[in-house]
């Protein structure tokens, strides 16, 4: 019997993404980006150093280095912050995760993973109305993408998964961006919890 680790979810992932190349494509770009600065970097140095000497490079050079690692240190502190985010939720509300400023309501239910619509439309910035919801529960079927006793819309771990891996499919940076999100920072963690508590080792204290 598979696990619930090992959900329908997985392999769909394994199935459409056999190489994770989303991934690979997002790694292939930072290290672009890096070996290009460092080439800017060295040669904007040896400029100035042919024309005002080392210590005045490094003055020319010092404001350049700083600014790339403002940079740098926004687009890496999105962990930390949304960590800090996770902290300051916890004692309320201990459903909620971050993607970027997006707060998402990510739960357990019933030993299933299920996630609220109404916050995966807010990241993909689609049009939330009834027509939409008609939309997507004929699509994905009324087990996968239903309305709870609240009147709350609910897709379930694999429901979201193929239906932001379509737009992914398109070439949609940030929808490749969030599908990894769900998969690793999302689901990922939940399932953790749920195991821990369904073989009696308490619940999970990290996001």
């Amino acid at each position: 019997m598979a696990s619930r680790t090992d959900s329908p979810a997985r392999h769909y992932h394994r199935a459409v993404y056999p190489d994770n190349r989303y991934e690979r494509e997002l790694r292939r770009q930072r290290r672009l980006g890096v070996v290009l600065a460092l080439a800017f970097l060295g040669g904007m140095y040896a400029i100035a150093t042919h024309l005002f000497g080392r210590a005045g490079a490094l003055l020319v050079v010092a404001p350049v280095i700083g600014a790339y690692l403002s940079v740098l240190l926004l687009k890496r502190g999105g962990g930390v912050l949304r960590f800090i985010k996770w902290l300051a939720m916890r004692e309320v509300d201990g459903t909620r995760h971050f993607f970027g400023n997006q707060a998402l309501c990510v739960e357990d239910h019933g030993g299933r993973c299920r996630i609220a619509a109404r916050d995966v439309f807010a990241v993909l910035e689609e049009t939330y109305d009834a027509q939409a919801l008609r939309r997507v529960q004929l699509d994905q079927g009324a087990e996968a993408f239903y309305r709870d006793e609240h009147g709350e819309w609910w897709f379930t771990e694999d429901a979201v998964l193929k239906w932001v891996s379509r737009r992914a499919q398109r070439l949609d940076r940030p929808a490749q961006q969030f599908y990894l999100w769900l998969e690793r920072e999302a689901f990922r963690p939940l399932h953790r919890k749920i195991e821990m508590r369904d073989h009696g080792g308490g619940e999970s204290r990290a996001p």
